[in-house]
């Protein structure tokens, strides 16, 4: 079932006794989404901050995945954010399809508006999380080079439809979960970069070229057939693609810290780097000249402070990691008025391979 549910259905339980078996069952039964006779099986799914997640397995009729955005992320500061963002992830889901490889995003199945929720289909089982492979020392470079030139494709093939754009022209989510909790949050702990964080921001909003996707990371890139899936779309805007890549650039590099191995990541993010200008390179009405390359490679160091500094820093750095993570960034910001993208992750590892040999 595709569609908009009915707003006169029976009110929910609240969201933690929601994502249990027993009310998760008599909600979907009340909306008429599964037959009265239907049995399920509900599984938290975790890894996000943002949103309650389940996979609701119905017994002889398949599975999907359904989510419900949390008013206040699950993280130690105090971050709040509208949950009709889960309205935006939905409308993600049925216009990606159009830009995208088949297999590489899930069909939406339908939308409740009244309680901000959504379902749509399971990534195929098996699967795993690409993140976790990195975190494992597994660098497989075939999936930089599909993952660079899955944004590059999302990048051009939306630049041109401007439907599209007109969808997803509010960029308040990008504004309360990227711009405030990374660049603006990540500006006042860091004085000596506040100027450069906070230029970047305001420049960051003057760029409405196509959709950007916002979190495209590794936790939200699953493998399944060696194939990857983009998941998580709350933030998808009509924006800067520069800063998908620079975000990716930043996970790369916090992994490579993370697992001190530099060399091979740097080898794979130049894999991604060249793939992704080979896609965007190849077409005429899309630029990607020095001044993109050039925000690419700030919107990197900049979520690579963000990802130590802001509101939500990565977890599994130590304190140890993220002072080296941090310092680096600072050298490479003190010293380089050049930040283009093809040499900002080879000038990061190299000052962390050097405060690393430092002891710091």
């Amino acid at each position: 079932m595709t569609g908009v549910l009915d707003s006169t259905a029976e009110s929910i339980p609240d969201d933690h006794d929601l994502f249990t078996a027993g009310p998760m069952r008599t909600y979907l039964v009340s909306r008429g989404l599964i037959e009265r006779s239907d049995t399920i099986a509900l599984r938290t799914l975790s890894g996000g901050v943002s949103n309650h997640t389940a996979l609701i397995e119905v017994t002889g009729r398949g599975s999907m995945v359904i989510k419900k955005a949390r008013p206040r992320l699950d993280v130690d500061s105090d971050w709040r954010s509208d949950p009709r963002r889960a309205l935006i992830e939905a409308r993600a889901l049925h216009w990606l399809p159009e830009f995208l490889p088949p297999g590489n995003s899930c069909p939406l199945y339908w939308v409740d508006e009244d309680e901000m929720m959504f379902a749509g289909a399971a990534v195929p089982s098996p699967h795993r999380i690409w993140k976790d492979d990195l975190l494992s020392g597994v660098i497989e470079r075939g999936h930089f080079v599909q993952f660079a030139e899955m944004l590059g494709g999302l990048h051009v093939r939306s630049s041109r439809s401007p439907i599209a754009l007109k969808a997803f022209e509010d960029r308040t989510f990008f504004e309360t979960l990227r711009i405030d909790p990374f660049y603006r949050s990540a500006a006042t702990a860091l004085p000596a970069a506040s100027r450069f964080l906070t230029d970047l921001a305001e420049r960051t909003r003057q760029v409405q070229r196509c959709l950007v996707h916002g979190d495209a990371t590794p936790k939200n890139l699953l493998i399944h057939n060696d194939d990857l899936v983009l998941i998580d779309h709350e933030v998808i805007h009509t924006g800067d693609p520069c800063f998908d890549v620079g975000l990716a650039l930043a996970h790369f590099i916090s992994k490579a810290v993370h697992l001190r191995s530099q060399s091979e990541i740097l080898a794979a993010t130049t894999d991604f780097v060249s793939a992704y200008a080979g896609v965007v390179g190849d077409n005429a009405d899309y630029e990607w000249g020095i001044v993109e390359r050039q925000r690419a490679g700030e919107h990197a160091l900049g979520c690579v402070f963000a990802r130590v500094v802001g509101k939500s820093p990565l977890p599994y750095l130590s304190e140890a990691e993220r002072v080296v993570q941090l310092d680096a960034a600072m050298t490479v910001l003190q010293a380089s008025v050049d930040l283009e993208v093809h040499s900002v992750p080879e000038r990061l590892l190299d000052a962390v391979e050097r405060l690393e040999e430092q002891g710091v």
